[in-house]
């Protein structure tokens, strides 16, 4: 016999689904941000400007902050869903910041962030992204290597052949 479905973990979303979605938040009590939360991750990929309003409405009406990182992990992958990788760094940058305010709450930005940096290419990302990840692993983040137009040991400028 297969489970029914969460009624807060919907993968589609259409008016129908959004008017009973409400219709339970709102009777909802101790879980309400929670809920709010994980219907938003859930939808950030496959509906991104639709978890971007959860987001927007969680900060908005949030009855404690406990769910603030993961609302931001929300915001972060529905922007990268919608190609906005400036916004996501930012996001990224914003889930770090909170890590150090609150060290008992943790994700995995400090990978996902440098890993966009590189899979996008973001070149004037690439010192932080790595100022991220050596803290983690002292020692062993090997130096970075010549990008496109950086610098060279001799001064000249090292370009790429297309």
């Amino acid at each position: 016999m297969m489970e029914e479905q969460e009624w807060f973990r919907c993968k589609n979303w259409n008016a129908n689904v959004e008017e009973l979605f409400f219709s339970k938040l709102q009777r909802a009590r101790t879980q309400r941000d929670q809920y709010l939360v994980i219907q938003a991750l859930t939808l950030s990929q496959g509906h991104p400007d639709v978890a971007l309003r959860l987001v927007e409405h969680y900060f908005s009406t949030k009855k404690s902050d406990f769910e603030d990182l993961r609302a931001l992990l929300a915001k972060a992958n529905a922007l990268i869903s919608k190609d906005l990788i400036t916004e996501a760094i930012k996001t990224y940058k914003a889930i770090l910041s909170l890590e150090k305010e609150k060290p008992n709450q943790r994700s995995r930005a400090f990978v996902d962030l440098p890993y966009l940096v590189a899979t996008r290419q973001v070149v004037d990302e690439y010192p932080f992204a790595l100022s991220v990840l050596e803290p983690r692993w002292p020692g062993q983040i090997p130096p970075p290597l010549a990008t496109p137009n950086s610098p060279r040991q001799d001064g000249r400028i090292m370009t790429t052949r297309v």
